[in-house]
C-alpha cells in the first residue's frame, strides 16, 4: 500500500484504489496521479524545487463525473 494513499483515504475516506490527487501543469493541462509511483516520477522528473505545485484530491470513481474534494 501507497503511504500518501493511506493517508489521504483516512482523512478524505475515499477507497485506496479510488484515490488520486490533480495538478495544473505549464501548459494549463490537468494532470491525475493514481499510484505513488506516479507522484515519486512526477517529483524526480518534472518537479522545480522553487515552484509550488497545488494537488486537489480525487475520488477516481467521480473524477469522470468532475467532482474534485479539497
Amino acid at each position: 500500500m501507497d503511504p500518501w494513499s493511506e493517508r489521504l483515504e483516512r482523512h478524505y475516506e475515499i477507497p485506496l484504489d479510488k484515490v488520486g490527487v490533480s495538478y495544473i501543469d505549464n501548459d494549463n493541462d490537468e494532470i491525475t496521479l493514481s499510484s505513488n509511483i506516479e507522484l515519486q516520477n512526477f517529483y524526480r522528473h518534472y518537479h522545480c524545487s522553487d515552484e509550488v505545485i497545488e494537488f486537489a484530491v480525487l475520488d477516481l470513481s467521480l473524477a469522470l463525473a468532475g467532482a474534485v474534494l479539497t
